[in-house]
């Protein structure tokens, strides 16, 4: 049984890291998604935006014109919500931040990569 495990798990690490293996369909996918991330998170100034002496972040104002914010929440439910049940809000705390108050979604840039990833190579089969 254990001789039997030992082979599948290589196995299985060579199918992960063939499906992570970046091509240029799923970095142009997950550069669209990161940018989708990234906006979403720049555009949540808008429901903060009368606090005072928290600053505009970059590219707010350019930003505008997309609506990002809900694809974003839309994309990020499921990462959200697995990250719920296994408690991990307090990651949130080590991001950079991407302006004050705001920290760089990058559980949701990482979330993006993979979901490329997958889709591209679904895709391709």
């Amino acid at each position: 049984m254990f001789l039997i495990l030992s082979r599948k798990i290589p196995m299985l690490f060579k199918a992960i890291l063939n499906i992570l293996k970046p091509s240029l369909n799923s970095l142009i996918l997950s550069a669209v998604l990161a940018f989708i991330c990234i906006g979403g998170v720049i555009q949540t100034y808008a429901f903060i935006d009368n606090v005072p002496g928290i600053p505009k972040p970059p590219l707010y104002d350019e930003l505008s014109y997309f609506n990002l914010w809900f694809p974003w929440i839309l994309f990020a439910f499921p990462l959200h919500v697995i990250g719920g049940i296994l408690g991990l809000q307090g990651l949130m705390g080590l991001f950079p931040e991407i302006a004050e108050g705001l920290k760089l979604p990058v559980g949701s840039i990482v979330y993006a990569y993979i979901i490329s990833s997958w889709t591209v190579f679904c895709w391709d089969i």
